[in-house]
């Protein structure tokens, strides 16, 4: 049976949610990041963040985990992937100028 799809929540109910999960945060500058980049993008980058029982995450955050360092980890990962296709490009490049008949 497939899952349930989920309820629409906005962007002030995804703050509340973060807010009674745990997180730390300047409201204005979540709504900014949530607007923007979307609630379930910056969800995977929360993890590291997460109190876990049994080695499995829960939903909760750890004491002192802020919507900053989040956004932190999110940045930190969007430019090192930036980095790293261009130096893939790079060496796609000269490997062909290489190979080129």
């Amino acid at each position: 049976m497939p899952r349930p799809v989920k309820r629409f929540t906005t962007v002030e109910e995804q703050i509340e949610i973060l807010e009674t999960r745990g997180l730390t945060l300047d409201r204005a500058e979540a709504e900014k990041w949530l607007r923007v980049v979307n609630y379930y993008r910056l969800s995977g980058y929360s993890y590291p963040f997460r109190d876990s029982h049994g080695g499995k995450p829960t939903d909760h955050f750890i004491p002192g985990a802020s919507f900053g360092q989040v956004v932190a980890l999110y940045e930190f990962d969007r430019k090192m992937s930036t980095l790293v296709y261009d130096a893939v490009q790079r060496v796609e490049v000269a490997f062909r100028a290489k190979n080129d008949p």
